[in-house]
């Protein structure tokens, strides 16, 4: 006795493709060869019954659910296209070309901002750990007075300012300079170290006047 597959649907033919992989039924005929055991055929007829059934009711579900379940999928998992990335520098070394050089025992990582007023000048200094800096608005020039540089560095420009060298930056233009700093220090050091003023030398007394004979 043989039974025939009928009728569309994804449940009936994967139960079928199931059928087929344990020799049940044929796929030249697409029927079903059941063995002797007359409820082992109606368990197979059954089984068919329920699938149709499932059929139908996947067929039958409104065409808005379905749009609403695609909506709820594109808002859970936003297309690729919209992540833009753009890199901003890649390097080893500081502005001045020193390699890079991070600190190795309780690194503290300190995140500041800073706001420069138009036309004010930083007093000299330096760093002595890694300090990087992004502007946000204004420009910025760094005068290195070691080597006798001085850089320009405006909106979206990176920084990664030299270690252990004396410079300062003055906010140039009419807009005031916003900055986002991070050092990466050893836990208590200080991240900026002023340059103090040269001590004056005073002048050389004059000789004193030769006693009087």
């Amino acid at each position: 006795m043989a039974y025939r597959t009928s009728g569309p649907g994804p449940l009936r033919t994967l139960y079928f493709h199931w059928l087929m992989d344990h020799k049940i039924a044929s796929p030249r005929t697409n029927k079903l060869s059941c063995p002797g055991d007359a409820r082992y055929r109606r368990d197979i007829v059954g089984t068919e019954a329920v699938l149709g059934a499932a059929n139908q009711r996947v067929q039958a579900m409104p065409t808005r659910l379905l749009l609403l379940a695609a909506l709820l999928a594109a808002l859970a998992f936003p297309a690729a296209a919209q992540v833009t990335v753009e890199k901003l520098l890649t390097t080893g070394v500081t502005a001045t070309g020193q390699p890079i050089v991070l600190p190795q025992d309780n690194v503290e990582v300190i995140v500041s901002t800073y706001e420069i007023a138009a036309g004010a000048k930083l007093p000299s200094h330096e760093h002595p750990s890694t300090r990087y800096a992004y502007v946000l608005s204004g420009e910025l020039r760094v005068v290195n007075t070691e080597m006798d540089e001085a850089t320009i560095y405006k909106a979206g420009d990176f920084i990664i300012e030299a270690i252990g060298q004396w410079h300062y930056g003055e906010a140039i233009g009419s807009e005031k300079v916003r900055l986002l700093v991070i050092d990466q220090i050893e836990k208590g050091q200080q991240t900026v170290i002023l340059e103090e003023p040269a001590t004056p030398v005073a002048p050389a007394a004059p000789p004193a006047a030769p006693a009087a004979q």
